[in-house]
């Protein structure tokens, strides 16, 4: 729900508003079995309410801005404001028999533990400077001071310019920092994932069991941007820009791989980390003595990363026969991230020869999305048509993948593919339209998990193993079609 207000001012424009949305998620799990129930009392349900996830941001901000006559090209825009904000975050648990000792297969139920409500107050203000010192040159400058009733207070700003050399080109230029606290979420959120030999724990980055291991909880992340480009409008209905841009991440908000108690390695299960046991156990599960494999992962300031690319975007437009027209866009990004500093790892986890990212969770963060992406974008209108024909080129990506939880990594690649999209919409009436199309048109998959990665995974004891990896850029579940009918009112 969002509402506000507007108006002017003694030259002054000013705006007062408010946003408040809520969310709800309720997790079930159906046609399962709480195998401990079974053993304890010879009977289970066999669905279960696993429990929920709600959130909840109340945002009220003020904004108020006025032009000045300095005697420069254009007036000095002045516009400044601030922002309250305040953010809800719970986990429910499930019921008493989705959390039962080892709870349901699956996907257990969250345990009390797990289960709490979390708050965050966010105050913050900002100003902004824009003018034309010369006709040609336009400066802005910003910059915005918060405060978080659990991170303390963080201050950032943005200088940018852009100069017109002619009507058909211009420069362009921006140095800012940047500012993330960790979400709620990522600060408190607990889960459990078992299978008949395994089971795994989400531990709250922010939990007892958490600075068991020696985790210190997050702080925010920082960072640090640059960016140079230039404009061109050659013609009326042509334009292009092209940036090249720098991101420097500090303290970056990662998941961790596995950090394993237990392990099966060979055919010999062996203890990784007494540590990491006693840390599950203290987040209040219970771990089946049969399974052969335990671990925890958590979020963590865990690398800095820098991320340096190239962008392009080029406009056409061009008139046809009969009042129709003919719209392209060609988008092109590649870039490159690297990891410039990782975590030293804890104490307790470093004992057992563990480190807070593993092979797996580097490649996650440096090469699971793809360095090239180019999409052409062709959009036709003539009277009551319009047909939208998009095709995306992604460039080769890869991750590494511990198919049998033992160590052993082998790297999942994702070769060059081309995905079409398709929308061809009709007017009926100016108020009545249908549409009809496809993404991924063509029903292309991503390459097969490799078969090192799929036998490691069965020989591990798995009974459910995926034979497509999900990182894919661009899904597994091949084309989705699909018709739409829309009536405005």
């Amino acid at each position: 729900m969002t509402g506000g207000i507007k108006g002017d001012l003694s030259d002054w424009h000013w705006d007062l508003s408010s946003t408040y949305g809520r969310d709800i998620n309720r997790i079930h799990n159906n046609n399962s079995v709480n195998t401990s129930l079974v053993a304890d009392t010879g009977t289970s349900p066999t669905n279960f309410h696993v429990g929920d996830f709600v959130g909840s941001q109340w945002t009220n901000t003020l904004d108020l801005a006025r032009g000045f006559d300095i005697g420069l090209a254009s007036p000095l825009n002045i516009a400044f404001g601030g922002e309250f904000r305040r953010e809800t975050y719970e986990i429910h648990e499930g019921d008493p028999a989705s959390r039962y000792k080892v709870g349901v297969a699956a996907y257990p139920g969250f345990a009390l533990t797990d289960a709490g409500k979390h708050s965050r107050n966010n105050v913050a203000g900002y100003i902004d400077l824009a003018v034309k010192p010369v006709e040609k040159l336009q400066l802005d400058a910003a910059g915005r001071f918060e405060h978080f009733n659990d991170f303390g207070n963080t201050l950032v700003g943005k200088l940018t310019g852009r100069y017109d050399v002619s009507p058909v080109f211009a420069l362009r230029g921006t140095v800012s920092t940047g500012f993330r606290a960790p979400t709620l979420a990522e600060q408190y959120y607990s889960a459990t994932s078992v299978s008949p030999t395994t089971a795994s724990v989400r531990l709250p980055a922010n939990s007892a069991a958490a600075r068991l291991l020696g985790f210190t909880g997050l702080k925010p992340e920082k960072s640090t941007n640059f960016s140079a480009g230039i404009a061109l409008h050659p013609a009326r209905k042509l334009s292009a820009t092209l940036d090249v841009y720098q991101i420097s991440i500090r303290d970056r908000i990662v998941s961790t791989g596995s950090i394993f108690g237990l392990q099966t390695i060979g055919g010999v299960r062996i203890v990784r980390s007494q540590a990491v046991t006693d840390a599950i156990t203290a987040n209040g599960n219970t771990i089946d003595p049969t399974v052969t494999s335990t671990s925890i992962s958590t979020y963590v300031n865990g690398a800095n990363s820098r991320t340096r690319g190239v962008e392009l975007v080029v406009n056409y437009g061009a008139p046809l026969a009969g009042d129709a027209t003919i719209d392209w866009t060609l988008t092109g990004n590649y870039n490159d991230t690297k990891l410039t500093k990782i975590a030293t790892s804890s104490a307790q986890i470093a004992a057992s020869g563990q480190k807070y990212l593993d092979q797996g969770a580097i490649s996650y963060l440096e090469t699971v999305s793809p360095k090239l992406k180019l999409s052409l974008d062709t959009l036709f209108r003539k009277e009551k048509w319009t047909i939208d024909l998009r095709g995306t080129l992604f460039g080769r990506s890869s991750v590494y993948v511990d198919g049998g939880s033992t160590g052993a990594f082998v790297n999942n690649v994702f070769g060059t593919r081309g995905i079409v999209d398709l929308d061809i919409h009709y007017d009926i009436t100016h108020r009545i339209g249908v549409s009809v199309g496809g993404t991924n048109l063509l029903n292309t998959y991503p390459e097969k998990i490799n078969p090192i990665t799929y036998a490691a995974g069965l020989a591990a004891g798995g009974n459910g193993v995926a034979t497509t990896d999900s990182w894919s850029p661009y899904g597994i579940n091949g084309g989705y079609y699909y018709s739409r009918l829309t009536i405005k009112l």
